[in-house]
């Protein structure tokens, strides 16, 4: 929506209009406090921008929600792979951008308070909120980002960063009011009408499909061999030693069950709970007056306040525990429902209570609980199985027995696994039942013939393996890929085929010919339609370098595109009065477009005199990416992905 105004957006003159203040200010502060902030401060750090220290935990931890959000789209590739195709590269960039623009910010003042950041960004965040009083708790904040595999530190920069980006960015917005002209300006040019004339090109007027010879198809599998090629491969043999597998054939002691049971029956049951309706009173005469009233059936509220006392304290479904005053709690204890009590005197004062409900306790019996306390008794007696296990396995294993020879002397069989990559797919893509992420972890670290010991892969899991045969990166063979092959050419020759044909037609209309004469010779029909920027920019089936064409075309220009030949017969200006509808909302885009740039050049510069210090050498190592892979020459990386969302 920007390319119209962008070279103005870059230019000097809105620079000084716009952009110059902020960096300005930061610019004399950068200059002051150069110096040796430019130095690595911890052999733990990948990037090192001013104060600002971004540890090989954080890019592992940013990469690896990155590669989750890609596998969630259908993408997957493996630490080498990304780094193969330049991304750890274009992450590490944008991120050392991200952490120069937040310490140019902290130079110059611009910082959340703690308070702040508490009570604005983390006290309302649900998931730290204690499940009784709905209030923010400590250990289950702690307790949360430990499952996360953050800490405290950790995730209040992320926050304060967040919270700092913010503030800037709604102070830019704020104060960013494009002048009147250039919202009519953008309104004219955003609804700016091309009326064109166009055709498809239908599939039945290529002819016959072409049929590929092996030569043809030899050719597309080289010019794209590093795409067909699979990755390394690994065929694993590994034993496992699970609980979960071994629970059905336990079965648990009845004696410990009950035993259990016994221990726990007051926990198990429910005491009986009351809601009730409290009054405190100044003395017993005021605790006997209000008694009399509500036992002839006055209502607590206007009792309390005809009294000029506080609004009588409401109790719902609680136990006698829950009630403040236990002597207040014993004599609500003893009333039947809808019964009123004399004057109490409790350890807090008079009082005089009104039973409003009971719940009756409600004791679990034996055979209720027997069903889960059997289930907890099992699955321990399993988990205590297979370590039982595990240990004869790593006794042989300890002695120099193989893998297959350890198994057996703890009565387990190894299984055998078809070749897996590192993401744990074969060479098909598809993934290999029963390989979990950390034995993938450990056998590609293993040479071939390699074992590991037992480890642990979750409670009560265990596994060990061997690397039974390596097999380095291959090209698939022609008759394999044959399917893929002939498919990509046929789309290859028919993209040829249809631009040539298309560029036939268009130089016949150029001589003279007319665009429904040419539409007609090949069986089409030519359509008629209005399209403008709004429109383009709305339409899912408009590709934008389609768009570009068309509205950078001038009246008489043929543009072909896919199927397409489209002529643009003319250009109509906005009408005046949907320029003056358009403005305001054209007034706020454009104000957000140059905030962008202004933001996205202030990251640049901020990078330029904060000078971030990157080593990628450790990065690399942080995502488990191997010695052996490398950017491949001439690849262009991927835009940088967004900051996960915490």
């Amino acid at each position: 929506m920007m390319s119209f105004f962008r070279s103005l957006a870059k230019s000097k003159l809105l620079w000084i209009l716009l952009g110059i203040p902020l960096l300005a200010g930061l610019m004399t502060i950068g200059n002051v406090r150069q110096g040796v902030e430019g130095l690595f401060t911890s052999r733990n750090t990948v990037i090192q921008a001013g104060s600002r220290a971004y540890t090989a935990e954080d890019f592992k931890r940013e990469f690896d929600a990155y590669r989750a959000q890609a596998q969630k789209q259908g993408q997957q590739f493996t630490a080498d792979e990304a780094v193969t195709q330049g991304l750890d590269q274009q992450m590490l960039r944008a991120f050392a951008e991200r952490e120069s623009t937040a310490e140019m910010l902290r130079r110059i003042g611009v910082a959340p308070s703690d308070k702040q950041v508490f009570d604005k960004q983390i006290a309302p965040i649900q998931a730290f909120h204690d499940p009784v009083t709905g209030k923010f708790d400590s250990k289950t904040y702690i307790q949360v980002l430990g499952q996360n595999q953050l800490t405290p530190a950790m995730f209040e920069k992320d926050e304060r960063d967040q919270m700092t980006y913010a503030q800037v960015g709604a102070s830019l917005v704020a104060g960013m009011k494009p002048p009147r002209l250039y919202g009519a300006l953008f309104g004219a040019y955003l609804y700016e009408n091309r009326d064109l004339s166009l055709f498809a090109l239908k599939p039945e007027a290529l002819g016959k499909e072409t049929t590929p010879t092996d030569a043809d198809l030899m050719k597309i599998l080289k010019d794209n061999a590093q795409g067909l090629t699979i990755p390394e491969t690994r065929q694993l043999s590994v034993v496992k030693f699970s609980a979960a597998a071994l629970a059905p054939s336990v079965t648990a002691d009845p004696a410990e069950v009950k035993k259990r049971y016994d221990f726990r029956k007051d926990t198990l049951s429910q005491p009986e709970k009351r809601s009730l309706v409290q009054i405190s009173a100044k003395d017993a005469a005021q605790a006997l007056d209000i008694s009399t009233k509500l036992k002839a059936g006055a209502d607590p509220a206007a009792v309390a306040k005809a009294a000029g006392l506080q609004a009588p304290l409401i109790y719902t479904d609680t136990p006698k525990s829950g009630v403040a005053d236990s002597k207040v709690g014993d004599a609500a204890f003893l009333l039947p429902t809808g019964g009123v009590s004399n004057p109490v005197q409790g350890n807090l004062g008079w009082a005089v209570i009104k039973v409003t409900g009971v719940t009756p306790a409600k004791t679990v019996t034996f055979e209720e609980a027997k069903p889960a306390i059997e289930t907890e008794v099992q699955t321990e007696a399993a988990a205590t199985k297979a370590y039982d296990l595990v240990q004869k396995y790593e006794a042989a294993h300890d002695k120099g027995s193989n893998l297959a020879e350890s198994a057996k002397a703890a009565g387990a069989t190894p299984q055998t696994f078809e070749p897996a990559k590192a993401d744990g797919t074969n060479a098909d893509g598809m993934p290999v039942a029963g390989l979990t992420p950390k034995m993938l972890k450990e056998a590609f670290t293993l040479p071939q013939g390699g074992e590991t010991d037992a480890e642990q892969d979750g409670k009560g899991e265990y596994f060990a393996l061997r690397v039974e045969k390596v097999i380095p990166p291959t090209l698939p063979s022609l008759d394999k890929l044959r399917p893929r092959l002939v498919q990509e050419f046929r789309r290859q020759d028919i993209t040829k085929r249809l631009t040539q044909k298309l560029a036939e037609l268009r130089d016949r209309v150029k001589k003279g010919e007319t665009l429904e004469a040419a539409a007609k010779s090949v069986g089409s029909d030519v359509t008629h339609i209005k399209l403008n920027r709004n429109a383009a920019l709305q339409s899912r089936n408009l590709p934008p370098t389609i768009a570009s064409q068309i509205f950078s075309a001038k009246p008489g220009d043929l543009i072909i595109s896919g199927a397409v030949l489209a002529r643009v017969d003319s250009i109509e200006p906005t009408a005046p009065g949907v320029i003056a509808s358009a403005m305001p909302l054209a007034q706020q885009s454009l104000a957000r477009s140059m905030v962008a740039e202004i933001q996205q050049e202030t990251r640049a510069w901020s990078r330029d005199q904060v000078k971030p210090k990157i080593n990628i050498a450790l990065a690399r190592t942080a995502i488990g990416a191997s010695d052996k892979a490398a950017p491949a020459a001439g690849t262009a990386a991927p835009a940088a992905p967004p900051r996960p969302a915490q």
